[in-house]
């Protein structure tokens, strides 16, 4: 629990269907997404590890307005937030861990359009409203193979496992098809 909420955290990485998660999260009511909280320009940027990490989270989400009528907030890591993930589990900030996956084929096409593309957009409305589009571009040549995407989804989510199993946090798997369903909801994962 951070600034008398609790806290939920997604962990999983680009192209898993995340920011459609924290979509329908976000129309949930009571409870406030920070989407990649730790990422620039998220409220959580910046936050170091170590050295008062709870009061930097605190200070960070008790003052901000909008999460004020909130009791539950809900954030995504990846495996470049791995230094973050470690430090909340260490300070049992989190109350709940979900992990979305989305069948690796799937996620390895839509990281290769978007490495290649620069259209990083999460879903239609982000990219209606411009959001996640840049001009960095690769070359398709120079984007990991899908064998090296593959070990690396495996081996993100085998050691936030064990470290969450570990520490006795509870934690629940769900995919990306049933988070685009119409019946989900949510409410049905807290």
């Amino acid at each position: 629990m951070i600034s008398g909420k609790r806290l939920y955290v997604i962990i999983s990485d680009y192209r898993h269907g995340t920011t459609t998660l924290c979509d329908v999260a976000a129309k949930t009511d009571g409870v406030g997404c920070l989407y990649e909280a730790f990422n620039n320009n998220g409220l959580l940027y910046g936050i170091n590890t170590g050295v008062d990490f709870i009061n930097q989270i605190d200070n960070r989400i008790s003052s901000t307005t909008w999460l004020n009528d909130k009791n539950i907030i809900v954030l995504k890591v990846f495996k470049r937030d791995w230094k973050y993930l470690k430090e909340m589990i260490n300070t049992n900030i989190i109350d709940h861990a979900i992990f979305l996956r989305r069948r690796v084929s799937d996620s390895y096409n839509s990281y290769i359009r978007a490495m290649t593309t620069g259209d990083w957009a999460g879903n239609p409305d982000t990219r209606a409203r411009g959001l996640g589009i840049t001009e960095y571009k690769v070359p398709v040549e120079r984007v990991e193979s899908y064998k090296h995407y593959k070990k690396s989804i495996h081996n993100w989510f085998t050691a936030s496992s064990r470290l969450l199993i570990n520490a006795g946090l509870p934690f629940h798997e769900i995919w990306f098809m049933e988070v685009i369903s119409p019946k989900f909801k949510f409410t049905d994962i807290i």
